[in-house]
């Protein structure tokens, strides 16, 4: 006859739970999209056979996985199966996913698939069925509503604060580009958000980077580049500039830039 397996391995080491939703409520505190935090978790307790997942078939994600609708729960996807099965997941699919999430909430995403992993191993040698994986619940609806809000508060401060980090450890005529960019593109946009853009100062909207200062240093180039990505839509005609060397912001080309950041924006 069979050894009776253990309990939750969890209650036996003191500490070991209250470590693990530590984690998860510094994830749930970087102010990712609940949704999507919901969605990596029961893709990763899919890819690992726990049945339907910890976010079970009320996490808003429709008919699941197969169902994704937008490009960001796509990429959420297609990044966390790479990640749990141990993929060395390929440039092309992390920039995807680069695109849609800042370096914070890639962070969230991977911490999510290793916390949610984590779970499913202690659960399935154990044999405890379709234990789901926990998230913290110690607070009322009102009270994870101002945590939320707050987090966005938050996030959005410490996304411009590392973008201004980011120009301040530039030198010359870059940091003073930067500046000056920074300055002008809040201007003339206030509706984008900063953030870093691998490592580059950007500026998004719903979290899609609509243009970027990529300073000379950074691949030793001669000037350096203001960038527009397709989010931009900046199409006129059959063929459209969307990179721009600068070498100085004189007024004509800060008020070209103004004029075309807010086209963009």
């Amino acid at each position: 006859m069979p050894i009776e397996r253990m309990p939750d391995p969890l209650t036996l080491i003191p500490g070991a739970e209250q470590a693990l939703t530590a984690l998860e409520q510094a994830i749930a505190a970087t102010g990712l999209d609940a949704r999507l935090l919901a969605l990596c978790r029961r893709r990763t307790a899919e890819t690992n056979g726990c049945g339907d997942g910890p976010a079970g078939a009320t996490d808003g994600c429709g008919d699941g996985p197969a169902g994704a609708r937008t490009a960001e729960e796509r990429a959420v996807l297609a990044l966390t199966d790479a990640v749990t099965r141990l993929d060395p997941v390929p440039d092309q699919l992390w920039d995807r996913a680069a695109t849609h999430f800042d370096q914070r909430e890639l962070a969230a995403l991977l911490l999510t698939v290793a916390v949610a992993g984590a779970r499913h191993r202690l659960t399935i040698p154990t044999r405890r069925g379709n234990t789901m994986t926990r998230t913290y619940d110690g607070f009322t609806e009102a009270e994870r509503g101002a945590m939320k809000e707050r987090a966005r508060e938050l996030k959005n401060g410490a996304k411009e604060s590392e973008v201004l980090a980011k120009i301040a450890e530039m030198s010359g005529t870059d940091r003073e580009l930067g500046e000056a960019l920074h300055t002008l593109i809040r201007e003339a946009a206030p509706g984008l958000t900063p953030k870093l853009w691998y490592g580059m100062p950007a500026y998004a909207r719903d979290g899609k980077v609509v243009c970027f200062f990529q300073p000379a240093a950074k691949f030793k180039s001669r000037y350096a580049v203001l960038g527009f990505s397709d989010e931009a839509r900046l199409d006129d005609g059959d063929m459209w500039p969307t990179y721009f060397a600068i070498t100085e912001l004189s007024a004509g080309v800060a008020s070209r830039i103004s004029a075309l950041v807010g086209e963009a924006a």
